[in-house]
């Protein structure tokens, strides 16, 4: 003995490849004698072998001269010395750690490629980590980071059991596993922005280091191939689609699924290998799958898609039992009970702490049902002895038959599968949407650039994987299989599925991989083709683990070759696609702009809310106000803000919602090329000014622009509105305004109305030239929205300007500004018609408001067509008041109530409100109205004659705003034509009453 192993520990200090050649044959001598053509060594280091005397010649054949010796040199242990005496008792140890052998050099070669994956994931380091601040990548990322700092500002520690219990309903139907894992290392690290951006930005590498090892154990347990599961390890390092998404500082949900399927494999492989055990190991695999299972349900509120095709596992496997003779409930056991754990463990979490919705909570119970039905079926089957082809029809049929009556009979999970399907192949507009193979996506050219060579590499083993366990019980090999073209089914309608299929294709990327180092001679042949070639399959034929060998000069250069060759793809995806999700520098630098600003205005959300392009909305959102919940907002309206020419409606949209806004170089808009008059082009291009062609807009102020001018930020202003009269043509306006470090000059083109007026609206400060007038424009200007001019004690709007966006008054200097209305025919020259969307907005108006007498007069037409008694029954005409009942009237109304006029007067309380309403004249026709408070005196005059008069005990108050077509809060609007409104702060007396009407104007 101590010649053998003197002579095998010298051969392995010589040729270290021979290991795995001397396990080949020891392998082969446990079964008798054996062949050359038995194992799978190098003729030259098989002579060497026969030399060196460590197999012998024997019975026309060879056998290992002392197989213990042998082994002991492999292993490094003592041998063993046979006894020569008998013992008359036979004595029990305890196993020892120390008998336990590990294979170093795969240990070292593990670890290796391992800290490859990670500092694959690491190139963005610098983008992260930057200035002293995290800034995670993408969008999506900074949506978890909100929630994670919301739940743990109001938690007491990561031991706060309780905060679990109760989590927003925005957490427990969405990612709660997800959210209360990253939660709970935030708190660990202390809490905080910071300790919650440490982990967030960490935990993908962790999570793809944990899944790379997870992969290795899964590929190992299938090949028994050590240098196929290294490869697995490799090819998942470089799969684009799975490398970028696992990159530093993405920390969406993807890599915690990727975590959990890992898991869900390498369990059930596990299950597979040794499926009829009865022990403490299948116990063990088994509680790991229903954790597995349960994990991948909980972490994600479409759990239930990534383990549907568990069903498909189990119909496959059992079946393959019948088709092997073997019994179905006895195989799939371990997976059953596992099924039993996972729906319970989901189902609990459902109850006690209010996860997800029943229909996910419930997904692993359903499954588990399923399954139980499935293997009693198959082993009726068995016993019966039905062939497998037609038990698998029945099945089939069965499933149809059964997943379209659930509709039907539970009716919830109708609309939820319904809303599933919608979300798989209806969602839209979102890059992780599109199928893999998309136009956007580069066609049939996109499994490349997801998967780089490796999708090649991998699919044709995947099918043979499916095809070999048709042949033979390979329930391990099937459930891959089977797991591999789900996934790929996934991909191929929403690209989001990339990375769960790279769990898998990864697999079968490295036995195709050493495979094809095998056709090269590279390397000897992967175990489960070598028991293909020598005739025998199953753990049996090879027997110990394909372990690593340090290839020849030649072999490595081939290897080596090979392996670039394989990942050429990747060397340059992953980068760019890793590039792809970078907060970019100039986001960033506008990000922190905007947070600066905020902070030295004071301003709070919503106040700072930024409206971008929502990709990137989350990201500018939780840079300047920390609330980067939802980019819903964004995502409805930004694009559509790009594309319009309406700065004033959409000033009005935006004010009360928006904060700053955000334009940027880019695409096209579809329908409108981002030219022309467009907003984007108006605000990038020419930061709201405007010229003969193009006209400005005026509620829109530059405060930021980039370095290279390619992102800007706006803010929102009421922006100041400069008067002028003349009877020339077009002026133009300009000034100088600082934006950033830049001055640019801002620019307006301004037309008169057809009687003479110019008005344009400015949101700098400044000084401007209309009209051959000089206006020095303040920052309190801009921001109160109100006309130069000085006020006057009466007002008179004709409304003859015809056009335009202002109403000018004549005599005081209350000047409008027009909203939904348009001018038409009316008493004298023009009127406003107003259609019940629109009104006429007053500013500064306190000179207005009557307290020391008060006229209100306006010729009015109401429309045929409108029923003002039961439909529109109390539109305001001219008011300073609110919303509200007439007897609860601040200020004055003069309006209409069931097709009659109305004056209302008062202070606000209901006892001292003056209410005065006469005779309809909802006719169609114009009519002269007028309402006089003079001292304790109220008169309501219709076409000069009074037709009402009442009393007044109370003084009214001083309001600011006025309206006309509708209450101060623009409620209440009117429908029909309004012409020549007149306002004085004096009682007129009935015979300049009689003249406003009867001359129907000024």
């Amino acid at each position: 003995m101590t010649d053998t192993r003197e002579a095998t520990t010298t051969l392995l200090a010589e040729r270290p490849n021979a290991e795995s050649a001397l396990r080949s044959i020891l392998a082969a001598d446990e079964h008798g004698t054996w062949t050359f053509d038995d194992v799978d060594v190098d003729s030259g280091l098989f002579g060497e072998i026969v030399a060196a005397d460590i197999v012998e010649k024997r019975d026309g054949g060879y056998r290992v001269s002392d197989p213990a010796a042998v082994r002991a040199a492999l292993d490094g242990e003592r041998a063993a010395t046979p006894s020569t005496s008998k013992s008359t008792s036979r004595s029990v140890t305890m196993p020892s750690l120390s008998n336990v052998s590990v294979d170093r050099t795969a240990a070292l070669a593990l670890a290796g490629a391992l800290v490859f994956l990670a500092l694959v994931r690491l190139i963005s380091i610098s983008a992260v980590f930057r200035e002293g601040a995290i800034v995670l990548s993408a969008n999506d990322p900074y949506f978890y980071r909100y929630l994670v700092e919301t739940v743990a500002a109001e938690t007491n520690g990561p031991f706060d059991i309780g905060a679990v219990a109760s989590l927003p309903h925005r957490v427990t139907a969405g990612e709660p596993l997800l959210v209360v894992t990253l939660w709970f290392w935030t708190e660990l690290l202390g809490g905080g922005a910071n300790a919650s951006g440490i982990v967030l930005s960490v935990y993908p590498v962790v999570t793809a280091v944990l899944t790379g090892a997870l992969v290795y154990l899964t590929t190992l347990r299938l090949s028994d191939d050590r240098r196929v599961a290294l490869a697995a390890v490799l090819a998942l390092a470089l799969i684009p689609a799975y490398a970028y998404r696992t990159s530093l500082g993405f920390a969406d949900h993807h890599a915690f699924d990727y975590f959990w399927l890992a898991l869900t494999a390498v369990a059930l492989v596990s299950l597979a290998a040794e499926p009829s055990r009865r022990d403490a190991k299948t116990a063990f695999w088994s509680a790991l799958f229903g954790v597995a299972v349960a994990g991948q349900t909980l972490a994600w509120e479409a759990g239930p898609l990534l383990i549907l095709p568990l069903g498909l596992v189990v119909v496959g496997w059992a079946t393959t039992t019948v088709q092997a003779g073997k019994s179905p409930a006895r195989e799939l056991g371990g997976l059953i009970g596992g099924l039993a754990l996972a729906a319970i463990l989901t189902a609990g979490a459902h109850f006690a702490l209010g996860w997800h919705g029943t229909t996910v909570a419930f997904a692993p119970a359903g499954l588990f049902v399923g399954s139980v039905a499935v293997v009693g079926v198959t082993e009726l089957a068995l016993r019966q002895g039905w062939s497998a082809r037609m038990l698998l029809g029945g099945e089939v049929v069965a499933s149809v038959v059964v997943f379209g009556a659930l509709p039907f009979v539970i009716p919830q999970m109708g609309a939820e599968l319904q809303s599933g399907v919608q979300f798989l192949f209806e969602t839209e507009g979102i890059a992780e949407t599109q199928s893999l193979v998309s136009a956007d996506q580069g066609s049939l050219v996109g499994p490349l650039l997801s998967f780089g060579l490796f999708v090649l590499l991998g699919l044709p083993y995947a099918g043979w994987a499916l095809l070999r366990s048709s042949r033979e019980y390979e329930p391990g090999w099937l459930a891959m299989g089977i797991y591999t073209w789900y996934f790929l089914a996934l991909a191929l309608v929403q690209l989001r599925f990339a990375g769960e299929l790279a769990v898998f294709l990864a697999v079968f990327a490295g036995l195709g991989f050493v495979h094809l180092a095998a056709k090269i001679d590279a390397m000897r042949m992967p175990k489960p083709f070598a028991e293909v070639e020598s005739g025998r399959r199953g753990r049996e034929a090879m027997g110990e683990t394909v372990g690593l060998e340090r290839p020849e000069r030649r072999e490595a250069m081939s290897l080596l070759g090979l392996g670039l060759f394989a990942g050429s793809f990747s060397f340059v995806q992953v980068p760019v696609k890793t590039g792809q999700l970078l907060v970019p520098d100039g986001l960033y630098d506008a990000a922190m702009w905007m947070r600066e600003y905020s902070e030295e205005k004071g301003l709070e959300y919503p106040e700072n809310y930024v409206f971008s392009e929502w990709s990137w909305n989350r990201a500018y959102n939780y840079l300047v106000n920390g609330n980067s919940d939802s980019y819903g907002f964004a995502f409805n309206n930004y694009r559509e803000f790009l594309g319009s020419r309406d700065g004033e409606e959409w000033y009005r949209r935006l004010r009360d919602r928006v904060g700053f806004i955000v334009t940027e170089d880019g695409p096209a808009i579809a329908g409108d090329g981002r030219g022309g008059e467009s907003l984007h082009s108006r605000l990038h291009s020419q930061y709201g000014g405007g010229d003969g062609s193009i006209p400005g807009i005026g509620h829109y102020k530059a405060l930021y622009s980039s370095t290279d001018g390619s992102r800007k930020v706006f803010g929102l202003a009421p922006g100041a509105v400069l008067v002028g009269r003349g009877d020339g043509g077009s002026q133009t306006v300009q000034t100088e305004a600082n934006v950033g470090n830049e001055s640019i000059t801002y620019e307006r083109s301004v037309q008169p109305t057809e009687n003479g007026w110019y008005a344009v609206r400015v949101p700098y400060a400044g000084e401007y030239l209309l009209a051959g007038q000089r206006y020095q424009v303040s920052e309190e200007a801009v921001q109160s929205g109100g006309f130069t001019p000085e006020k006057g004690s009466r007002a008179v709007w004709s409304f003859n300007e015809g056009r335009g966006e202002f109403v000018f008054d004549s005599q005081g200097g209350y000047h409008g500004s027009v909203s939904g209305v348009t001018w038409a025919e009316g008493f004298d020259g023009y009127a406003l018609e107003f259609d019940g969307s629109g009104s006429v907005s007053v500013p500064d108006a306190e000179e207005l408001s009557g307290e020391g007498g008060l006229t209100v007069s306006a010729w009015i037409r109401t429309d045929e067509g409108v029923d003002y008694r039961n439909g529109l029954q109390y539109p305001r005409l001219v008011s300073n008041s609110e919303n509200g009942a007439y007897e609860g009237t601040e200020g004055y109304q003069l309006a209409l109530w069931r097709g009659r006029v109305m004056v209302a007067l008062g202070d606000g309380s209901e006892a001292s409100a003056t209410v005065l309403s006469t005779e309809h004249v909802d006719d169609g026709e114009w009519h002269h109205l007028a309402a006089v408070r003079d001292g304790s005196e109220v008169r309501l005059y219709i076409d000069g004659e009074e037709v009402r008069r009442g009393g007044i005990e109370t003084g009214l108050p001083s309001r600011k705003h006025l309206r006309i077509g509708a209450s101060v809060n623009d409620e209440r609007r009117f429908k029909g034509a309004i012409n020549q409104v007149e306002i004085r702060g004096e009682a007129a007396n009935p015979e300049e009453v009689a003249q406003l009407s009867g001359q129907g104007g000024n």
